[in-house]
């Protein structure tokens, strides 16, 4: 099995042609041909998250408020 990706524009007809050159190790003959559609909507929601996504997301809220050490000290002491 070989797997390909492309970009293709939708157009309001729906009729889809691809024309796409194979590597040359695929065999010559009939094959089945498996079309996959993602909307690029889906495809950027579905990317998994980088820590930065995450940058200054706790400012600002009382429980991670003050200094690094006394933050730990607190969050500690309340186990």
């Amino acid at each position: 099995m070989q797997t390909m990706q492309t970009n293709v524009e939708i157009t309001e007809s729906h009729r889809l042609r691809i024309d796409m050159e194979l590597p040359k190790h695929v065999p010559v003959g009939r094959a089945d041909v498996e079309i996959k559609i993602i909307p690029f909507s889906q495809k950027t929601a579905e990317k998994p998250k980088s820590i930065m996504d995450f940058y200054g997301c706790f400012k600002g809220l009382e429980a991670f408020g003050g200094e690094g050490p006394e933050v730990q000290r607190r969050l500690r002491d309340e186990w």
